[in-house]
């Protein structure tokens, strides 16, 4: 727990001798679970206007109006709230009006999760009143009172819940669980936007395994289907055996996900979204799985979730590259130079690199067959560094090369697409040659029209 929180919470207490100030929520759940926590949120029932009159304050958006301001305090903003009660949540997400509650008891009865319904004092006194510390010793998630009402409030508690189990490795208590099943059934979560699932998402895949989870316990739910179909339709699609060990693309996705040594979201993200092509793609024929060309089949289905979960262009460049790219790993070592060198120097090249690690290990292979698979990858990116040197590559092609020498030579290509391939050819003659051709040579090159 953060030292300048408590601080915060003092000072508080200094400038409202009669008020009840505590650290509340996620972060004493972290604390006690002995966790990092960074999200520190405190409630109070002082006065928020005699906070904002010795702190610096500001609202996010109408946040003022439910009793909350963002107080920065030593360099970190923190979330201060009202102790409160909320009324009718007519949005699913927001109360239509809130009413200030003069104690923390009465405020937890609003919160999603007896974990997350917890305060903690300057002096290390934890407030619990639905017995969230013995549900965090026993491993529980439990909602707070109803299940079925706090879902109605806001339907984005039914994925924090399987979000918190996957992380945690908490069980869902059967009520909790059967009521958010009930609620998917009724169709609660077309009631979330896209950026809030969008963040679940991210919160839960810096870990491949944590994801895996999440997608587990998403599909037993039934939430898959709604929030991603796509993955959802790679169940059942079988795989030889001898290739796939793991089992069908739903699996072996899951597999991948596990074995991931990666904690970025982006990666495990790209991984999640690899294979989806196989869904479109899956033929049996003469006694054989197959997916030819899965991997472009992959692409439109990929840019259809960025699409409908609002990720960012650079997000999707992950997504596209590492789905199309994905089966190169295995065949590195056969691709000419300058294929390897556009490989290696993408911007997203380390994200497909641990997704095509992942593609391999979750077979099982050997671990000689793991000391191959590396050695591939380092010898790409050794004759990479190899061919850059201390100039950027980019920079040493348009030395040798442009369109302007070659239309100076043949100028009949001029606004023809013949162009490209001549300029292709001779930038994969000068990678191929080390950077070591001539001026000479490489006018040979331009001027050979039988090799166009």
């Amino acid at each position: 727990m953060r030292y300048d929180a408590f601080k915060l919470v003092e000072a508080i207490n200094e400038i409202a001798p009669n008020s009840h100030t505590l650290i509340v929520g996620g972060a004493v759940r972290d604390h006690i679970l002995v966790e990092e926590c960074n999200d520190i949120d405190i409630a109070t029932n002082a006065d928020l206007a005699l906070i904002e009159k010795h702190f610096p304050t500001h609202d996010i958006g109408k946040s003022k109006d439910f009793g909350v301001v963002v107080v920065l305090f030593e360099g970190t903003s923190y979330e201060v709230a009202n102790f409160r009660t909320d009324g009718e949540y007519s949005d699913g997400r927001h109360p239509n009006a809130v009413k200030i509650a003069s104690t923390f008891e009465e405020d937890t009865k609003r919160r999603d999760f007896t974990i997350n319904a917890l305060g903690l004092d300057v002096n290390g006194n934890v407030f619990d009143y639905h017995n969230g510390v013995a549900d965090i010793k026993n491993g529980i998630l439990r909602a707070v009172g109803n299940p079925l009402e706090r879902y109605e409030e806001d339907a984005l508690r039914i994925i924090r819940l399987f979000r918190f189990s996957a992380k945690l490795g908490f069980e869902i208590e059967s009520k909790t669980l059967d009521d958010a099943i009930v609620a998917i059934e009724e169709g609660f979560l077309s009631r979330i936007s896209p950026e809030r699932i969008r963040g679940e998402f991210f919160k839960i895949a810096k870990r491949g395994e944590d994801l895996a989870d999440f997608i587990e316990i998403l599909e037993f739910t039934g939430a898959l289907e709604v929030i991603l179909p796509e993955v959802q339709a790679l169940r059942g699609k079988k795989q030889s055996v001898e290739h796939h060990p793991e089992g069908d693309a739903y699996e072996h996705t899951i597999a991948c996900l596990r074995v991931s040594r990666s904690d970025n979201p982006v990666t495990n993200l790209s991984i999640l979204f690899h294979d989806l092509g196989k869904a479109v793609t899956y033929v049996f024929d003469d006694g054989r799985h197959t997916y030819f060309g899965h991997e472009k089949a992959g692409i439109p289905i990929v840019e259809e979730i960025v699409k409908r979960l609002k990720f960012s262009n650079a997000e999707k460049d992950a997504f596209v590259f590492v789905t199309g790219k994905h089966m190169i790993g295995h065949k590195i070592h056969e691709l000419s130079k300058k294929n390897v060198v556009h490989l290696v120097n993408d911007v997203n090249w380390e994200v497909l690199k641990d997704a095509i690690y992942a593609d391999e290990v979750c077979r099982g292979i050997t671990t000689r067959g793991v000391e191959q698979f590396n050695e591939k990858i380092n010898n790409a990116e050794r004759l990479v560094a190899k061919l850059n040197g201390e100039t950027n590559l980019k920079n040493r092609l348009c030395q040798f090369v442009t369109g302007h020498k070659i239309l100076s030579l043949r100028p009949n290509l001029k606004g023809k697409p013949l162009i490209g391939k001549v300029k292709a050819k001779v930038e994969e003659a000068v990678i191929d040659s080390n950077f070591t051709l001539t001026e000479e040579q490489i006018k040979e090159i331009i001027l050979d029209e039988t090799a166009f």
